[in-house]
């Protein structure tokens, strides 16, 4: 059966053998009857098979689904009205992962923590749709994550590009994406556990940055009179565990290190999410 025309670029091929020997495969996506489904079952959590729909706070109905035809790291659906603006203020972006692994999912988990920090940098999660191991571990696979959609935002590599194309001062918008970057590693090491990384651990960030420093400097050469301060702040980075280890406070007990990396691996037991059903 030939599919209809909307989805006629989807079309991946035809089954030869197996269960769906006979049928049209297509990109499921591209269907406007499967966008409507996802955002449905989102809007009214619980299992559906073997998928389980979790929901932070109520979605509006009425949502028309569009697929995002940028190339992107995962599919992304927008959800809007019929012309794909917002509905009362109301768009959604539902991001479906393309890497899956189980376990705690960066791409919820940390949206999820800095929620629960306070920090509105990142849109908070409003739903996600999760399924079991097939393996039989305890772990969840999460395969997809409903956000506010922000639209017409840039990302701040966009921002720069478009900078230079201009030749434009980029000063501000780089200080304003510094903060921002600023409170949202200080809300994450606030809401998840962190280690401490020793020197050789330290050295080899700092090596790691050295090296993608040079070959940089190389393909751009105007780069070359900010190597000296860069590297010279690489090299205070590899020495961050000897130099914590030298000063003492005044009660003269070893100051701890101050280079901490945050650890993804479990949310943070201050972190609620709605309770399965």
């Amino acid at each position: 059966e030939a599919l209809p025309p909307h989805l006629a670029a989807a079309r991946v091929g035809r089954a030869a053998q197996g269960p769906l020997a006979g049928l049209t495969v297509y990109e499921g996506l591209h269907d406007p009857r499967v966008a409507e489904l996802l955002l449905e079952r989102l809007r009214n959590p619980g299992s559906w098979g073997p998928l389980r729909f979790e929901r932070a706070r109520p979605i509006p109905a009425a949502l028309s689904g569009k697929l995002l035809d940028a190339e992107q790291s995962n599919s992304s659906l927008v959800y809007g009205d019929a012309r794909g603006e917002a509905v009362h203020g109301d768009a959604y972006i539902l991001k479906i992962l393309r890497r899956v692994f189980p376990g705690p999912h960066p791409d919820l988990e940390l949206p999820l923590a800095l929620a629960a920090e306070g920090c509105d940098r990142v849109p908070a999660p409003v739903a996600w749709f999760e399924a079991d191991d097939p393996t039989g571990s305890d772990d969840t696979l999460t395969l997809g994550v409903l956000q506010p959609y922000l639209r017409g935002s840039r990302d701040g590599w966009q921002l720069a590009l478009a900078a230079l194309g201009a030749d434009r001062e980029f000063t501000s918008e780089a200080r304003a994406l510094g903060r921002a970057t600023a409170e949202v590693h200080l809300a994450l090491a606030a809401a998840l556990p962190t280690v401490t990384l020793g020197r050789a651990q330290t050295a080899q960030f700092a090596d790691a940055m050295t090296a993608r420093l040079d070959v940089a400097a190389q393909a751009v050469p105007a780069l070359m009179p900010y190597v000296p301060g860069l590297r010279t702040a690489f090299d205070a980075l590899a020495g961050l565990d000897e130099a914590a280890r030298g000063p003492r406070s005044a009660a003269g007990t070893p100051r701890p290190p101050p280079y901490r990396r945050r650890c993804f691996s479990r949310r943070p037991p201050s972190l609620t999410c709605p309770q399965r059903r």
